[in-house]
């Protein structure tokens, strides 16, 4: 087995995650710089969102926000919103992030990797694209013409940088529930590894086209198959498993992360997911300070817990035994397999 870590991220990214967790505190800083969409996707909603209180952050004050959360414990930056890549000085916050020695990552719909290469492939080190089906079918279910075909032209481009690794999240629903093959096919003819979730349930909207039980299990039983096969799947078996079955998982997300919402709102989690859960504040206004609070980081941590609203992969790798799932999750990223 070759052993191989990333030679962009630097050591001093693995000693302060290993601190973190050590310490018991969470190093995923999540930053939702914007809600503003460009496409119009048949399963998520996020595109009709205006929210009057979204704030633009100027350069000075995204420094000084990865700075404190660094020194808070956090090492690694995941940018998503929205679309990221909207946002005009994108550039300039993955440059100070990586400066500082965070792993950086960002969610995308793909749309506008080529047109942002120049600025962001020195200073990004995981991409993750959304990607349902392939084709003109994907153009349709994200009612964006010409997607796919800028996914694919992005793809090509950041494959050539070695420091960069790109991954698959797909959500599964009723429109594309026949289409993982063609994604997985998709992925293993670039190199890259796919992550499936159940798609969301965002009410008044995506209800109809939300799997019912016997589909859910039939899709994701199919692809645990291709899983054991040999093709792309990054899901753990575990978490497959999960995701078929519906059975009940502890959910860490409180223990290792939070999130920096658009109007600078810090949560430990997706805020239209949790509703009752408790804030860290603003980061504007009380930088990370409230994240001290004891009594309210237990409760987040407690009503996260057995909350099942989401299967984000980023929840399903993480649930239950929280040591054993991230010690499985760190030999994957160490021996160069999970992006």
């Amino acid at each position: 087995m070759k052993i191989m870590f990333n030679k962009n991220i630097g050591l001093k990214y693995y000693f302060k995650t290993f601190s973190s967790i050590v310490k018991g505190k969470p190093f995923i800083l999540y930053h939702k710089p914007t809600l503003l969409c460009n496409c119009k996707c048949e399963f998520c909603d996020f595109w009709k969102i205006n929210d009057p209180n979204e704030i633009k952050l100027t350069k000075e004050k995204i420094t000084w926000i990865l700075k404190e959360g660094w020194n808070k414990g956090f090492s690694t930056y995941v940018l998503w919103g929205g679309e990221p890549l909207m946002v005009k000085d994108l550039g300039f916050y993955l440059k100070i992030a990586k400066n500082i020695g965070y792993k950086t990552s960002m969610c995308t719909s793909g749309l506008l990797l080529k047109q942002r290469y120049e600025e962001i492939k020195d200073n990004i080190d995981i991409i993750i694209i959304s990607l349902e089906s392939t084709g003109e079918k994907h153009n349709r279910t994200r009612r964006t013409p010409n997607l796919f075909e800028k996914i694919v032209e992005g793809v090509e481009l950041f494959k050539k940088e070695k420091n960069v690794k790109i991954k698959i999240w797909s959500h599964i629903n009723r429109i594309n529930k026949d289409d993982f093959i063609d994604v997985l096919k998709f992925a293993k003819k670039y190199g890259i590894v796919v992550e499936f979730f159940p798609s969301n349930v965002y009410s008044d909207y995506n209800e109809s086209i939300i799997l019912d039980k016997n589909e859910r299990y039939d899709v994701f039983n199919r692809i645990i198959f291709y899983k054991k096969i040999g093709y792309p799947v990054n899901n753990s078996i575990k978490a497959l498993k999960i995701m078929r079955d519906q059975t009940p998982y502890i959910c860490n997300k409180a223990k290792i992360s939070v999130q920096i919402e658009n109007d600078g709102t810090i949560n430990p989690c997706e805020r239209r997911f949790v509703k009752d859960m408790k804030s860290y504040g603003n980061i504007l206004k009380d930088g990370f300070s409230k994240m001290d609070d004891k009594e309210v980081y237990l409760y987040n941590i407690k009503k996260l817990s057995h909350c099942t609203s989401c299967f984000f992969p980023c929840v399903g790798e993480s649930v239950d035994n929280l040591f054993v799932s991230g010690f499985v999750r760190f030999l994957n990223f160490v021996v160069n397999k999970d992006s």
